[in-house]
């Protein structure tokens, strides 16, 4: 009996071990989608805000090149900060990459891939704000990218969807759903909850629909029902 009891002990210290080393490892976020998540083994979309020199994707790039191919994303693209509109200063990230993965566990391959961990170590000015959705991208993402993300999850889903009820003839949804944190270098980032990303072809057309007066009314509805509210204006390089 005692060696039971023993081996029991032994045991359940051996898993705690396990579970601690690897939310070191990991971190908590990343250890739940690589082993805990309902649906870790479906379609992925990672939003990571970045900042730092390794923003100008060159370096993500390479990181991406040199994950294996199992686990490797199947869509990688880079937009730069033009605007925001709304928000804190601690949520004004410089670049922001869309990435696609067949499985949400990929994720975490990635995000601890020795090439990703180098590109973050090199670089003392880099950190990233990378966020999950299980709600993958409606269409190819636009040149342009207005991206809204809110924090309250149930206001925030209704608030958002009144912003894009009347999108203009040059406007495309490209993505909408809950978003959940993957992984973060700063601890003062905002847990957001849902986001929408509405495409254009140009940065006039996506400033003039975020400046627009009917709009800039439903921004301050949302602003009154949801905790923390971001509406920032993303152009990708080949525009410049």
């Amino acid at each position: 009996m005692q060696a039971q009891l023993r081996f029991l002990l032994l045991s359940a210290v051996i898993v705690i071990g396990l579970v601690l080393f690897g939310s070191w490892y990991f971190g908590a976020n990343l250890l739940h989608l690589a082993f805990f998540a309902e649906g870790r083994s479906d379609p992925y979309l990672v939003l990571d805000f970045r900042t730092g020199g390794a923003g100008d994707g060159v370096g993500y790039e390479a990181a991406l090149e040199a994950s294996d191919e199992e686990w490797r994303a199947d869509f990688s693209a880079h937009w730069r900060l033009a605007n925001v509109l709304e928000g804190r200063v601690a949520d004004e990230w410089p670049v922001l990459t869309l990435s696609t993965y067949r499985e949400a566990a990929h994720v975490v391959q990635f995000v601890t891939s020795p090439a990703y961990r180098t590109l973050s170590e090199e670089d003392p000015e880099f950190a990233h704000r990378l966020l999950g959705s299980f709600e993958t991208l409606k269409q190819d993402p636009s040149p342009v990218l207005v991206v809204w993300l809110a924090k309250e999850a149930k206001e925030g889903m209704y608030s958002l969807t009144r912003l894009i009820t009347d999108l203009p003839d040059s406007a495309s949804i490209v993505w909408q759903g809950e978003v959940s944190t993957v992984s973060v270098s700063e601890d003062v980032a905002t847990e957001w909850q849902h986001g929408v990303i509405v495409g254009f072809d140009d940065l006039e057309s996506a400033v003039a629909y975020a400046t627009e007066e009917n709009l800039r009314v439903e921004r301050e509805l949302v602003r009154s029902r949801v905790e923390a509210f971001l509406l920032a204006i993303y152009v990708n390089a080949a525009v410049n």
